[in-house]
């Protein structure tokens, strides 16, 4: 038994990654720092 079937690809768009945040938003940046930490800052 033999079956046969023909598979067409959808053409995808380009997707450039995520959208950029809204400005509205209010922007936190947290520093954490660990005390007996030997990485360079």
């Amino acid at each position: 038994e033999d079956i046969a079937f023909t598979r067409r690809k959808t053409n995808r768009k380009n997707h450039h990654g995520r959208l950029p945040l809204p400005d509205h938003l209010p922007v936190e940046e947290i520093f954490i720092c660990y005390p007996n930490s030997t990485a360079n800052y």
